[in-house]
């Protein structure tokens, strides 16, 4: 084999494999605990912008654009602290917290560690 090709499959497979391990993570299950300021994770804890376009099947997951307000209900406990628990309008969900940035918080340090609901 040409040397230029042997490089390339190896790019390939390389980008295939980090496809797939992302693939694997985005369908991972939600945390078992989260965060909170009261038992029912109704109270908010902050307002927070979407950087980015978070779409995803399950609907235990919050879909967004870019842009918009979400009200935080729940941040990172548990097994999977890159998810916080939201609200836009009247749909709520899970999403990374990296896809948002706060710019008002009401509690910043919630003291309740509750377990996670499958729907919120």
């Amino acid at each position: 084999m040409k040397p230029r090709l042997v490089c390339r499959i190896q790019m390939i497979s390389k980008v295939l494999i980090v496809l797939l391990y992302a693939i694997q993570c985005s369908g991972s299950k939600i945390s078992d605990l989260r965060l909170c300021a009261d038992d029912d994770c109704k109270t908010m804890l902050s307002l927070a912008k979407t950087l980015a376009r978070h779409h995803h099947n399950d609907p235990i997951f919050l879909t967004f654009s870019r842009g918009e307000v979400v009200q935080i209900l729940s941040k990172s406990a548990g097994n999977r602290p890159d998810l916080w628990g939201g609200q836009i309008g009247d749909r709520k969900g899970y999403f990374p917290r990296s896809f948002v940035r706060e710019y008002k918080v009401e509690i910043p340090n919630p003291g309740k560690i509750v377990p996670t609901e499958v729907s919120l």
